[in-house]
């Protein structure tokens, strides 16, 4: 019975693959280069579900990176502002674009320098546990 525990312990803390992170696609993952020293910078992609229901992001990380925060943009009082976002709901059927002035994912104390055509490693989180890792393709600041 003490295996059978330890066995369902050891099961529990592994993270889990599957579930709301394989019914959502992930196209077009792209992160900004930065220059050497710069302190952030920012992932864009598109996700689409293709589940029935509503998938719902609310985190990523990367092994290469300080941290990972889920981001949008405000408008107040005629100054754009960025703001963290906990959850970012992906319709069912449905798709939602993380794009340049809108939703991003910030990148912030990049491990080593990011340079154009290099894949930079995402691990998406998902509301119900679930996890995807994307592979990042690094573009221009100019693209």
């Amino acid at each position: 019975m003490l295996k059978l525990g330890l066995c369902l312990v050891s099961l529990a803390a592994q993270p889990v693959w599957g579930a709301q992170a394989d019914a959502v696609r992930v196209d077009e993952a792209w992160v900004r280069a930065a220059p050497p020293g710069a302190g952030m910078t920012a992932a864009f992609l598109a996700l689409k579900n293709g589940a029935n229901q509503e998938a719902v992001l609310v985190g990523a990380a990367s092994a290469e990176a300080g941290s990972v925060e889920l981001h949008g943009h405000s408008h107040e009082g005629g100054v754009m502002r960025m703001r963290a976002v906990a959850r970012l709901p992906v319709p069912a059927h449905g798709e939602v674009r993380l794009a340049p002035g809108g939703l991003h994912l910030m990148v912030f104390e990049p491990k080593s320098p990011l340079k154009p055509g290099a894949e930079f490693p995402l691990e998406l989180r998902f509301a119900d546990g679930s996890r995807r890792r994307v592979a990042a393709r690094v573009r221009s600041a100019l693209d």
